[in-house]
């Protein structure tokens, strides 16, 4: 993964993004690290992508012939938004480069505390919050976590419950519970495309910072074994 950067989610979560780039060719930075770890940069613009065997291929149209090795990989860069695309060299030809996409994409961290990775679909984060005027716990499924907090995924349908600065708690996660509540609030509600929803409805993100960094957090995600 490049340095400063974060999983984000899914290839298939973030193609609506990469379409963007056909109208916004400026965003895209093109890059390749060589041999000695240096970064060379591309001059070029997003074209398409194409399904082929069930792998996404990223066409780029470069603004001139390029050199690239082939063992290392190709990074794709939205400035505006700050995701970064990731894949291996396939071919140029005619000054058209091909990059067979990874299945992971991954954003600028701009987080000043750790976070941790694992499988967002399985993980379930427990939350205490006032529901129709009385205090409820309910479980969301958990985008990532970290030490200063977490980011959990809601439907349209339940964002109202969810306005900024509310005070919850974080009761469990994953299944295990927490020895003590952890309190926060709510700090930043963000839209992404839910490529697993049966309906593919757009859903959002909420973001719940922590009072205090929580070592704890650090414990339970070492006995879930995501660190």
């Amino acid at each position: 993964m490049a340095k400063g950067f974060r999983v984000a989610g899914t290839l298939k979560e973030f193609l609506n993004d990469l379409e963007v780039l056909k109208d916004e060719p400026h965003h895209l930075i093109i890059w390749q690290n060589d041999e000695k770890g240096q970064k060379i940069i591309f001059d070029g613009q997003y074209l398409s992508y194409a399904v082929e065997s069930e792998q996404i291929i990223i066409h780029l149209q470069l603004l001139k012939n390029a050199v690239f090795h082939q063992e290392n990989p190709v990074y794709i860069y939205e400035k505006a938004k700050g995701i970064l695309f990731k894949g291996q060299y396939k071919f140029c030809v005619n000054n058209v480069l091909k990059v067979l996409a990874d299945e992971k994409v991954f954003l600028r961290e701009k987080r000043k505390y750790d976070r941790f990775h694992f499988n967002y679909t399985k993980v379930k984060a427990s939350l205490l919050m006032p529901f129709n005027g009385k205090q409820e716990t309910h479980d969301f499924a958990l985008r990532d976590v970290g030490s200063g907090g977490l980011a959990f995924k809601v439907s349209k349908g339940q964002l109202n419950h969810f306005p900024k600065n509310l005070e919850i708690e974080l009761c469990s996660l994953g299944g295990i519970d927490l020895p003590k509540a952890i309190k926060g609030t709510i700090a930043h509600r963000s839209r992404f495309h839910d490529t697993n929803a049966l309906d593919n409805a757009h859903k959002l993100i909420i973001g719940m910072s922590f009072q205090a960094p929580s070592k704890l957090i650090t414990k339970v995600m070492q006995v879930m074994g995501a660190s």
